[in-house]
């Protein structure tokens, strides 16, 4: 959240998905689909994954002093403010490694409970760790009020990543970093199965090619 003013999870895979009945890659197909009791349940259990978590990380970065974000927010750990919970933020905080570990794992609780409400339709492992990483950043009110979460619940998966792209703004001004960060969510959130570094980018199937930066950075971080 160090870029943007509040934030972070997402939601769940359906027993259709798990048990192989659907595949990940035809859930884009489901338009409209709405979840079952039975299917709320199962993405109750539904924790980001290592993609998601090292997306957050590589973006946020960890500072164990408190500073000021791009926008002026006191912020500490991995990208995390006041508005996240305790701790708050203060200036001259100090806090250890495993201080900032400990905060991250409770910030993605909170975000990940928001997606698991608000998102309607299934999610493969991929779309949920993108969409954590996003409303890690923006916050749950950003993404409930959002087309982009009217227009996945509506089915239309394709457009998540457009729409991820329209969120590149902090205090009024346009941040390559956001810009940056929201280009590898929309490529995670569009993948199936991140490749190995031996693949083409091609085999990634994203909706735009992936610029070198990015494709080096997911060999880094997946590969």
């Amino acid at each position: 959240m160090s870029e943007a003013q509040d934030g972070s999870p997402f939601a769940g895979v359906s027993p259709l998905l798990n048990t192989g009945m659907i595949p990940p890659q035809a859930a884009p197909q489901l338009g409209g689909f709405s979840l079952s009791g039975e299917q709320r349940m199962a993405n109750l259990s539904m924790k980001t994954g290592q993609k998601g978590l090292a997306l957050i990380k590589e973006f946020e970065g960890c500072e164990l002093k408190a500073y000021r974000d791009a926008v002026g927010v006191l912020t500490i750990g991995y990208g995390h403010t006041a508005a996240a919970g305790a701790p708050t933020p203060k200036e001259g905080l100090l806090i250890t490694p495993k201080d900032a570990e400990d905060i991250l794992k409770r910030d993605l609780g909170q975000y990940e409970r928001a997606v698991i409400e608000f998102v309607t339709v299934p999610l493969n492992q991929e779309q949920f760790d993108a969409l954590v990483c996003f409303t890690f950043n923006l916050g749950p009110k950003n993404l409930r009020s959002s087309t982009l979460l009217k227009k996945l619940n509506a089915g239309d998966y394709q457009s998540v990543p457009s729409e991820m792209r329209k969120w590149v703004k902090a205090g009024g001004k346009t941040l390559p970093g956001l810009i940056r960060r929201r280009e590898a969510e929309g490529l995670l959130f569009a993948t199936k199965a991140m490749p190995a570094v031996s693949q083409s980018p091609r085999d990634i199937e994203p909706i735009e090619p992936p610029t070198n930066w990015l494709v080096a950075l997911l060999k880094r971080i997946f590969g």
